[in-house]
């Protein structure tokens, strides 16, 4: 049975996203996103086929892809996964509109019907293949996960300058990506660290400073000529336009504009800006990450999940020790396991602490009607039967079984309990009645076998629907139901045998340390029911 944190679940939008270096136009951006968007297309027309139109009733040639969304300077702009980004001239992104999964059955070609986004984007992502100057190319294709499969955080205090520290935190980030790339089922392999761009920066002359002129004084004043100050807002129906002053594009388009800006002075006047500061380009980094004063960077990796020799655990395994062998070459580097990892992680223990009190909570319930401490544990006997349940219906639908299907358990933990419960009581109701233990618990299994059936089997069937809906919304709880249904099912049965054997096993416990007891007092002992 193959097991993994969270289930990979086709997402109705294929995503391709560029990042090109800081400092890259538009006009560079659309034209190297051109090749996504050609291949795009392809997708496009090599998955056209009969359709049945489920409105009209007519068959028509229809493909699974359809619209192809293109963003130049951002991304994610719909919000489909993950924070939007806009403006930014080095980001652009394709996704492709796909059908949803519910509406594929009306194909007539069995291919279409069961296609997976995933198969669509492995062929997207192998014919867009390298694209010169590209920063990095991601692709996703599945919804509802938070973070990447494999992410290495590596931290590391001051060096020297802020350069020396972001030189040898990229150095060894390259070196762990080189070791990600030994193990095949790893893609998109990338990093945070974001390359350095183009700026100027201005050196304040001795004279310009004792004139009262400060670098934040020039920096506000440039920043208004250039990017532009805000002067009104004008409301036109439901939107609010802003309405911004800079100078004209002519004048902001090459550096002899920026040396010739008239800066005012605090005493009255102006001059050109080259005669009170010394300009200067130089390089420098967009963004600077920092967590508890460590630079910090993070190296990043997607995973095939449908890859059957998959194994993560495995994977991260095998990176510790080389890892922590580059790390110890740089005194001061630390790094951690984030990501999908550290969420499972986090996740297990949460589910192991309201496993445990979902099981007190069960066990209180049942002693305070019993008024016994020992009968409720023959009742939740089944409880551990039920699961081997569940594991069998994710091997029998193909399922792999992952933290919602844990989710799962404790529902049905909570489920199982009642058929017991039935075949308990009755026991206990006819003790009460006078008639013997034996006896009792024989009648028990053929006196309650109707009403365990069909409160097993209309959970069973209640749940069905769930278990086999097409939709994506529905993905997330499939899971969910199989560990619920199959655990049900399974433990029907199981409550029928297992429940009389442990009923007569404590009874044999309890008139074991009866006699025990009778015979350290020296008491007579009473006659057992039978």
């Amino acid at each position: 049975m193959k097991m993994t944190f969270f289930p990979p679940i086709d997402s109705e939008y294929a995503t391709a996203r560029l990042v090109m270096p800081q400092g890259t136009a538009y006009e560079v951006t659309e034209k190297k996103l051109k090749k996504m968007i050609d291949e795009a297309y392809v997708i496009k027309q090599t998955h056209i086929g009969e359709y049945n139109d489920p409105v009209t009733g007519q068959t028509i040639n229809r493909s699974i892809v359809g619209d192809v969304i293109t963003t130049i300077g951002g991304q994610n702009i719909a919000g489909v996964r993950g924070p939007a980004s806009s403006g930014v001239a080095n980001l652009g992104e394709v996704q492709l509109q796909l059908m949803a999964p519910e509406d594929r059955v009306y194909f007539r070609d069995e291919k279409l019907r069961n296609v997976k986004t995933r198969d669509l984007v492995k062929k997207w992502r192998t014919k867009i293949g390298t694209i010169q100057g590209a920063q990095e190319i991601t692709t996703k294709a599945t919804i509802g996960r938070t973070s990447e499969p494999i992410a290495i955080k590596l931290s590391m205090p001051a060096l020297g300058t802020s350069e020396n520290t972001t030189k040898t935190l990229s150095e060894v980030s390259n070196k762990i990506k080189n070791l990600m790339e030994e193990h095949p089922a790893l893609f998109d392999i990338h990093d945070t660290f974001e390359r350095t761009k183009e700026e100027v920066r201005p050196t304040i002359k001795k004279e310009a400073m004792q004139r009262g002129l400060t670098r934040a004084m020039i920096g506000r004043q440039v920043q208004g000529g250039f990017s532009g100050h805000e002067a009104q807002r004008i409301q036109r129906g439901q939107n609010e336009v802003k309405v911004m002053v800079r100078y004209p594009i002519d004048e902001r388009a090459s550096m002899a504009s920026l040396e010739n800006m008239r800066i005012r002075l605090p005493d009255s006047g102006s001059v050109p800006l080259s005669s009170i500061a010394d300009l200067k380009t130089t390089e420098s980094y967009p963004t600077i990450r920092r967590n508890d004063k460590a630079r910090t960077l993070y190296v990043l990796a997607d995973a095939d999940k449908d890859d059957k020799n998959l194994d993560l655990e495995k994977i991260r395994q095998d990176l510790q020790p080389k890892i922590t062998e580059l790390v110890a070459e740089n005194p001061g580097m630390t790094y951690e396991f984030a990501g999908e990892g550290r969420e499972r992680k986090e996740s297990l223990d949460a589910l192991k602490f309201g496993g445990v009190v979902c099981l007190l909570g069960i066990y209180a319930m049942l002693a305070i009607p019993f008024k016994s401490y020992t009968q409720p544990l023959i009742v939740m006997s089944i409880i551990p039967f039920s699961i081997i349940g569940a594991l069998l219906g994710h091997i029998i639908m193909d399922i792999p079984f992952s933290v919602m299907s844990a989710f799962g358990l404790l529902a049905m933990a909570g489920v199982v309990v009642n058929d017991s419960l039935v075949m308990v009581h009755y026991i206990n109701m006819k003790r009460d009645e006078g008639m013997s233990l034996t006896q009792a618990v024989s009648q028990a299994g053929g006196a309650r076998f109707r009403p365990i059936l069909l409160t097993s089997l209309t959970t069973f069937c209640g749940i069905l629907p769930t278990m086999f809906e097409k939709s994506t919304q529905a993905q997330f709880v499939v899971p969910m139901g199989i560990s619920l249904a199959w655990g049900v099912l399974f433990a029907t049965f199981i409550t029928l045998i297992l429940v009389p054997i442990c009923y007569l096993i404590l009874e044999d416990l309890k008139s074991g340390l009866r006699r025990y007891w009778n015979w350290q007092t020296g008491r007579k002992p009473e006659p057992a029911s039978l």
